[in-house]
């Protein structure tokens, strides 16, 4: 199934399956703040992290929504997400694909959500930003 969806799809399901909650409490900001990320990923570091947006979004344990235990998969991976939020995940995804999408956390190119315990890789590091209910941080040094 997952063959089937295109790099806009992807990346759509994934701001989707990571921040469509943030739409009510911030606005686009929130979407925008997790395609950054992927972004920056792919433009930082593609030799790790992907050659494409598509292979960054679903390198596995790295977006927890594709995570095989995650409560998110099984509708990211239905035929017919169709709701308003979906709708603004693939607009800012077609954006960030166009080359046309903003950067709003500041080079970041890792995130969490502020309500969960810190993962080890956040321990002792500095965020950059926070954006609704994620905490950003820049892990990569730009080569």
């Amino acid at each position: 199934m997952i063959d089937t969806f295109s790099d806009a799809d992807i990346v759509a399901r994934t701001l989707y399956g990571e921040a469509r909650g943030e739409v009510a409490k911030v606005g686009l900001i929130g979407l925008e703040a997790v395609a950054s990320v992927i972004w920056n990923r792919w433009r930082i570091q593609p030799s790790y992290f992907g050659q494409t947006p598509r292979e960054v979004c679903l390198k596995p344990y790295q977006f927890s929504c594709w995570n095989k235990n995650d409560p998110n998969l099984k509708l990211l991976l239905s035929s017919n997400i169709t709701d308003e939020t979906y709708s603004l995940c693939r607009m800012i995804a077609e954006e960030f694909l166009a080359s046309r999408g903003e950067d709003v956390v500041n080079g970041s190119d890792h995130y969490h959500a502020v309500w969960l315990s810190p993962p080890s890789w956040a321990l002792e590091k500095h965020p950059v930003i926070d954006v609704g209910t994620h905490r950003f941080y820049r892990l990569i040094s730009k080569k």
